[in-house]
């Protein structure tokens, strides 16, 4: 009966080294994967910049108004920070009705246009974002604020509402005569052989 229950009791102590092996190794599996987590949240929270394919073209339309250079010239710096080319080439134009074929000729992504509304020393912006593909608009985004310090409002709020209007945003398909054509690929395995030519 003694060596029975000696038995027993030594074949249970070699089982415990063993399972407490796997508890130890499941709860680093499972640290392992929080910390994962965690990380990968940190990372979105941190915004990385968003590269667009190719750096595409978006168009920052001319602001009217005394702010409207400067103001322009913000909304370009934080396009190229994002990876996007900003074009500041194109006129003011009365309506958008050229959108569309602006965007076919110079490859556009996006037009960006803002509207300043001045009320002594109070102002407000109305920024939109048109597609280039469709030339509707898809982002719409309005701050307001003191004069002096309107720039600073825009700063801090315009990617962040409007950064994913701007990165839907599809230029129209480039020209069949622009598009690149796709690689040919030539199999030199079979080496070309001369036929014999038949004698007459």
């Amino acid at each position: 009966m003694l060596a029975n229950k000696s038995l027993a009791f030594d074949s249970n102590r070699g089982e415990h080294p063993a399972v407490m092996r796997k508890l130890l190794l499941f709860a680093g599996l499972v640290l392992l994967g929080a910390g994962n987590t965690a990380h990968a949240r940190g990372a979105r929270r941190a915004g990385h910049p968003h590269t667009p394919p190719g750096g595409q073209v978006v168009a920052i339309q001319p602001i009217e108004g005394a702010q409207g250079a400067p103001l322009r010239a913000l909304v370009s710096r934080i396009m190229r920070s994002r990876g996007f080319r900003a074009m500041t080439t194109l006129p003011h134009y009365d309506g958008t009705g050229q959108y569309p074929s602006l965007a076919r000729d110079h490859h556009l992504a996006a037009f960006v246009t803002g509207d300043v509304e001045e009320r002594g020393k109070w102002s407000s912006i109305t920024f939109l974002v048109w597609n280039g593909v469709s030339g509707s608009v898809i982002g719409r985004w309005t701050t307001s604020g003191p004069s002096a310090s309107l720039g600073r409002a825009v700063g801090r709020g315009f990617w962040a509402h409007l950064g994913p209007a701007v990165q839907h945003a599809v230029p129209p398909p480039l020209p069949i005569d622009q598009q690149q054509a796709p690689a040919m690929r030539i199999d030199a395995s079979n080496s070309m052989r001369d036929e014999p030519i038949a004698s007459r």
